[in-house]
């Protein structure tokens, strides 16, 4: 158990496997959750900001307008990433079928082709953008 300063207390578990490389970062609340909704907007202009901290409940959803992205709360488990980590998380994602969307469905894959080339934009800060988190009312 942890205490996150400005946050509450949460359970941590963090570790990785060295031979398949399969990570996990999950967070759970360990405390009451508030019955009130609270959102954060960041707006990511240098490279220091790729690199805050998020905090992600199970009740939060994450919103990058720029990109037309929304990950819906209760969709993933909690976790401690960064704002870098969020869009890494996203391309691993999408990137994970295209060999076979290439094939099947070649519209999709150059859809999805040109959206992780807006990723890749936010990531090198080519294109400047905002992060809204969101938790939920209960």
């Amino acid at each position: 158990m942890t205490h996150i300063p400005f946050y509450k207390e949460v359970i941590v578990s963090s570790f990785s496997c060295p031979h398949c490389h399969y990570s996990n970062n999950e967070i759970q609340p360990a405390g009451e959750i508030l019955s009130q909704g609270v959102e954060f907007v960041l707006q990511v202009e240098e490279n220091e900001d790729l690199n805050r901290q998020i905090i992600k409940s199970d009740y939060c959803s994450v919103t990058i307008p720029q990109l037309l992205l929304e990950i819906p709360s209760r969709t993933q488990k909690g976790e401690i990433t960064t704002v870098e980590g969020i869009l890494q998380r996203v391309s691993r994602g999408l990137e994970q079928d295209q060999a076979k969307r290439q094939e099947e469905h070649p519209e999709d894959y150059e859809n999805i082709k040109a959206f992780l080339k807006r990723i890749e934009d936010c990531q090198t800060l080519e294109t400047k953008f905002t992060v809204v988190s969101q938790r939920d009312r209960v």
